[in-house]
């Protein structure tokens, strides 16, 4: 709860790295993320036998709103006991 106003750039930037490290830790223990899509992006990923609400098309999405698959762009994020936390992306071409 400290006022920070008066302290310099480089002051606030050292106590973050401890900030950002316990936050990271405590997000790690508590919600125990895990991708939605356990595989490498930069590669073609099919959309069958995925959640609808796991992921979302991006790019050239069709006017249907689907498609087989495309690149895997973000693996997106999920709790353990399956909330979706950040939805996959899927580029279309």
């Amino acid at each position: 709860m400290e006022d920070l106003s008066g302290a310099s750039d480089d002051q606030i930037g050292a106590v973050v790295r401890d900030v950002q490290a316990k936050a990271r830790e405590a997000l790690m223990r508590e919600l125990a993320l895990e991708p939605v899509i356990d595989g490498v992006e930069g590669t073609y990923t099919a959309t069958e036998g995925l959640a609808k609400d796991g992921y979302r098309l991006v790019g050239n999405v069709p006017p249907s709103g689907k498609a087989p698959g495309g690149m895997l762009r973000h693996r997106g994020w999920k709790t353990k006991a399956g909330k979706i936390v950040a939805p996959a992306e899927l580029e279309i071409d």
